[in-house]
């Protein structure tokens, strides 16, 4: 796995990062002072759609790139619910005081969505423009409230912690794709926590539904990843992969590395990273890096057991080329 060297943006969410506002964050503004530049959440917020409830008087579209990749804007979204239900705040790292730490808290399902219910926190990095390769790293936290999932004997497959979007609907796109890489727990006793991943077509009029997937079409790949148990209360480094291609030339790479440990490879797939359908190659356009995003049914098993369903990130690094 060769790292791509052209810094895109890095943070730690130190001093000089303003989370806005204060009890639910939805737009970081200020410079991280502990990294250098790229380090600055301003230049991402001037690149807010002029219709953005926190856009700049400077807000617009980023201009089409001359010398390589640059990211959009970058905003983090809820689509629904009160601080009281979910919220994304910079807080002290629970393991080392004095540290700051990007912190996303669910304790009731906060998105109402076909006569139900569902649960969002995600930071999202939209409108990129020429990501035909990226390289992203982050530090994740995984709460031990989390460990109850291990004893939800239904399993599950959703719960996403990163999502990749390839010319999505939401911005006109023909053909969308993405993948997604989040938790999976096999149903049973005695249940593990691992990896999951999919790359997957938006659906098409005639295909086969997916009642797990509504609106997406067949998973063009998807893996378990259960040679590695996914642990909570540690953090862990993760590093995620991507290269614009097809079958042949397409790339989705992530591994991760526990604190004080070795890196070890979750996935590392060659196939299609746009819709097969697309005339044309399609590349990275819009990116969740950091995401909570997962049913009332896994907010509700942990909060059954007197926790909240929450994840802490730090050390955010992107990478492209």
């Amino acid at each position: 796995m060769n790292p791509i060297h052209q810094m895109l943006f890095q943070s730690g969410f130190e001093p000089g990062t303003l989370g806005v506002p204060a009890e639910a964050h939805e737009i970081l503004t200020g410079a991280d002072r502990s990294v250098a530049p790229p380090n600055d959440w301003d230049a991402l917020r001037r690149n807010l759609p002029p219709s953005h409830p926190w856009a700049s008087a400077a807000a617009g579209d980023p201009p089409a790139p001359t010398d390589g990749p640059r990211l959009g804007y970058f905003d983090i979204q809820y689509l629904g619910g009160t601080a009281e239900e979910r919220f994304a705040r910079i807080v002290e790292d629970p393991t080392d005081p004095g540290n700051r730490v990007l912190h996303f808290w669910i304790l009731h399902p906060n998105e109402r969505y076909r006569g139900g219910a569902k649960a969002r926190v995600q930071a999202s990095l939209y409108r990129n423009r020429g990501l035909t390769a990226v390289t992203g790293r982050v530090r994740m936290y995984l709460h031990p409230d989390l460990e109850a999932l291990r004893g939800y004997e239904p399993g599950f497959a959703w719960c996403t912690l990163q999502e990749l979007w390839f010319g999505p609907s939401w911005e006109g796109g023909q053909h969308p794709f993405r993948i997604s890489l989040g938790l999976h727990r096999d149903a049973g006793a005695g249940g593990e926590l691992h990896f999951c991943v999919h790359g997957q077509p938006a659906h098409v009029e005639g295909e086969e539904h997916f009642p797990q997937y509504p609106g997406w079409g067949r998973p063009t790949w998807e893996i378990v990843q259960r040679g590695f148990d996914v642990p909570t209360g540690v953090w862990i480094e993760c590093e995620t992969q991507y290269r614009m291609g097809d079958a042949t030339t397409g790339r989705f790479a992530y591994r991760v590395r526990p604190a004080g440990g070795e890196w070890t490879t979750i996935f590392d797939v060659s196939d299609w990273t746009y819709n097969p359908r697309s005339p044309a190659p399609v590349p990275l356009t819009d990116w969740n890096p950091m995401k909570l995003y997962t049913s009332a049914a896994v907010v509700g098993c942990v909060r059954d057991s007197g926790g909240a369903t929450q994840v802490f990130w730090d050390d955010l690094a992107i990478w492209g080329g």
